[in-house]
């Protein structure tokens, strides 16, 4: 069962990788996050401008829209599989 805190921390801490993604399940936006980390340095690395921001300021996003989401909100949405009907 994931849980809410899990992920937010993950993504304030590590959501420039897109390690909250892996956490919750979501393998194609996990990728996704991670090829646009590479992406961004390679475009800081070679332009010498902050390009690497815009993941990690996605990454803060996530993690604030985790920490005020509804639990009975992320559960429906992450944890679906694990509830069983009464």
């Amino acid at each position: 069962m994931k849980k809410k805190r899990v992920a937010a921390i993950l993504a304030l801490t590590l959501g420039i990788f897109g390690t909250h993604r892996f956490y919750l399940g979501q393998r194609g936006r996990a990728f996704l996050h991670l090829g646009g980390f590479f992406i961004t340095m390679v475009a800081t690395v070679e332009e010498n401008w902050p390009v690497f921001i815009i993941p990690a300021i996605i990454g803060f996003i996530d993690a604030v829209l985790f920490a005020v989401m509804p639990q009975d909100e992320f559960d429906q949405k992450y944890n679906d599989r694990w509830h069983y009907p009464q």
